[in-house]
């Protein structure tokens, strides 16, 4: 929960429903150059990173970054840098 406190899409929201995301929330690991999510895929997840970096790219030109507490959807080709 306190990760998720940390998020800016979720700072507004109060301590209740915060917990009640945390209770759906899955942890996941990804290795270096590992794909997070694909471009054309159905969005149905919501990302929290909590260390490390993701490259976000687009036919296979980087068009941006993502550190630690940065959120993201399932919205393009997502692989570690």
């Amino acid at each position: 929960m306190r990760l998720l406190k940390t998020v800016d899409k979720l700072k507004a929201l109060s301590d209740n429903k915060i917990m009640r995301i945390a209770d759906c929330v899955e942890e996941a690991s990804f290795k270096r150059d590992d794909y997070i999510i694909r471009q054309g895929e159905v969005g149905d997840s919501f990302y929290v990173i909590q260390d490390g970096q993701v490259k976000v790219t687009k036919n296979k030109v980087s068009i941006a970054c993502c550190w630690i507490r940065l959120s993201f959807v399932h919205a393009a080709v997502v692989t570690f840098t």
